[in-house]
């Protein structure tokens, strides 16, 4: 129907999934760098690394301090306790933030953890920081019993995030398509 309106496709979306059954393989933490669980110690760094990261992102804009807490970090489903920070002194260099929906935990019977956020910027990419963080958080994902863990994502996002999510075992469950239309001005 778009396309007959003069749509085309623009942008294709991924929500993956991966089952919690298994002890997660988290790799080393690079010298000189520290994991920690999310501390909100760490809020506002981690909104400044977020909007660092995704500062060339398609369709992404920067987050102020009012639309990230009540968004992000001070959402209802939001879990600092599988939220995980890769830091370098007191910068954010990576990190993975953690959900849980328990109105669907309810009514699928399957606790899911979804990972709402995950992030490098661009001066750390390229050293696997994004795998350590988001691998401490489905690590921590099944210790702590949930079942499985979800995500979206860009399917043409340029850091390779789709290939870092097949390769922890996500596969995809549903897509979604943007479309858009040239407007003559």
């Amino acid at each position: 129907m778009l396309q007959g309106l003069g749509f085309e496709e623009s942008r294709y979306f991924f929500d993956m999934k991966v089952p919690l059954a298994e002890p997660i393989a988290t790799p080393a933490i690079p010298d000189g760098l520290r994991l920690v669980r999310f501390d909100p110690a760490y809020d506002e760094a981690t909104r400044v690394a977020h909007n660092a990261a995704f500062l060339d992102h398609w369709g992404s804009t920067p987050r102020d301090p009012a639309a990230w807490k009540s968004s992000v970090t001070g959402s209802r489903p939001f879990r600092p306790e599988v939220s995980f920070l890769v830091l370098d002194g007191d910068t954010v260099a990576a990190y993975a933030l953690g959900y849980e929906w328990v109105a669907d935990t309810e009514a699928t019977g399957i606790r899911e953890l979804y990972v709402g956020l995950v992030g490098t910027r661009r001066e750390y990419r390229g050293r696997g920081l994004a795998r350590l963080a988001l691998g401490t958080v489905l690590a921590e994902g099944v210790q702590t019993g949930y079942q499985r863990a979800a995500l979206g994502v860009d399917a043409d996002s340029p850091t390779g995030a789709l290939g870092l999510y097949e390769g922890l075992g996500f596969s995809v469950h549903g897509r979604s398509i943007t479309y858009r239309l040239q407007l003559e001005v």
